[in-house]
């Protein structure tokens, strides 16, 4: 049996496995395929806003938006770089996103783009292969990986920012809330959806072919308004990861569904804390998402199968009456 069958099938399993093991790595053949590559992560909700005040407080770059995700890889010798962009439209962001493309190419010595985004991030990564499926065919662009993104909507009447959205008052004025006001405007379903859709049959696969879903839920999310979201979407919409439903993190018309995570919440994905044992949870992650990424660029394709089962099974035991957890 190899390293890497000793991991496990499922992403569960591998990233459970970088957990226990502290030392283990991913296979010399993960790390090579994404030294080929240069990834772009990209923040959600609010990132640019963040971006600043991590910057204006001193925040240490490990702990900051995507900080240590970016570490790690960069550990490895892999080309990483964070965008954060602008809260605005979905489709805004892509488009510039899109301009820095050839910009991003070049400073990546003109190697492929694996675009990472994490929440509304992962919606601009897939909006921009929507947008110019072209860049896949020319191989500029190697695929899209959403980080437990609303990619099929989501339920934003359970969401507290979008509370905050409608308010509109005070420092939350519709001008200058960071883009929150986008979110009770903007059909995330429908601006996806229809993008797909009026692409040439062909595109559509090249796209469905290159965009990876990454979910994720929680049984023991940390703060108040984390467990306040949380409780509310688990008894109205099932498992999730205290921000956004598992049934929304993927969609059924395009895309592969890469990788299901238990015990991990939304923030813990992108974030990592003074604590060793948040550290070594995130370490654990990217090691277990650096496969993930790595996937298709040298040929590689995995079935979604196992993964799908996974989160079948948290969903039929939630609507059993039973914990968000899958079985």
């Amino acid at each position: 049996m190899t390293q890497a069958e000793n991991k496990g099938e499922t992403a569960q399993q591998r990233f459970d496995h970088y957990r226990n093991k502290q030392d283990a790595k991913p296979d010399a053949d993960v790390i090579a395929r994404l030294q080929g590559a240069h990834v772009v992560l990209i923040g959600g909700l609010g990132s640019s806003a963040m971006n600043g005040l991590e910057k204006a407080f001193g925040v240490a770059d490990g702990k900051r938006y995507f900080g240590n995700f970016k570490k790690v890889l960069e550990s490895h010798g892999i080309t990483a770089t964070i965008h954060h962009p602008e809260t605005e439209t979905i489709e805004a962001s892509a488009q510039k996103l899109l301009q820095l493309v050839p910009k991003l190419y070049r400073e990546g010595g003109d190697k492929p783009l694996v675009l990472v985004g994490h929440s509304r991030g992962g919606l601009v990564a897939t909006r921009v292969l929507l947008d110019a499926p072209v860049l896949l065919e020319k191989s500029v662009i190697a695929k899209a990986v959403t980080l437990q993104s609303p990619v099929n909507g989501n339920a934003l009447d359970d969401l507290s920012t979008w509370a905050m959205a409608r308010a509109g008052t005070g420092w939350l004025k519709p001008e200058g809330n960071f883009g929150l006001k986008a979110l009770e405007t903007e059909s995330i379903q429908k601006t996806m959806g229809e993008a797909f859709n009026r692409l040439p049959a062909k595109d559509r696969k090249r796209v469905s072919d290159a965009v990876v879903w990454v979910t994720g839920t929680t049984d023991a999310p940390d703060g108040f308004l984390e467990k306040t979201n949380a409780k509310t979407l688990t008894e109205r919409a099932g498992p999730n990861d205290a921000f956004v439903a598992l049934r929304d993190q993927r969609r059924e018309d395009y895309g592969t569904l890469g990788a299901y995570f238990n015990d991990l919440s939304h923030k813990q994905a992108v974030f990592v804390d003074d604590s060793l044992q948040e550290r070594r949870r995130n370490n654990a992650f990217v090691h277990a998402m650096m496969e993930v990424m790595s996937e298709n660029l040298a040929g590689v394709k995995k079935s979604a199968e196992a993964e799908e089962k996974t989160v079948a099974a948290a969903i039929a035991k939630w609507r059993k009456g039973g914990t968000p957890q899958a079985a």
